[in-house]
Parts: structure tokens; C-alpha cells; sequence
């Protein structure tokens, strides 16, 4: 996994920009299935 790089420049990411980061990404991908429902 390439993600281990990243935690080893930023060895303690704070779990909620991890959690913020993983819900922004469910909620993109929850608008384009909206959006592909719609269109």
C-alpha cells in the first residue's frame, strides 16, 4: 500500500481528518450516483 509513505511523513494523522476526508468521498460519490439517477 502506497498510503504507508504518506503516514510515515505524518505519522499520527488525526482520525478525524481521515474520517472528514473518507466522508467527503462517500458524498461525491453518493451525488454522481444521484446525478447519474437524475440524468
Amino acid at each position: 500500500m502506497k498510503s504507508s509513505a504518506t503516514f510515515e511523513k505524518n505519522p499520527s494523522p488525526s482520525l478525524s481528518e481521515v474520517s472528514s476526508l473518507s466522508d467527503a468521498l462517500d458524498r461525491s460519490k453518493r451525488v454522481e450516483r444521484m446525478v447519474i439517477k437524475e440524468g
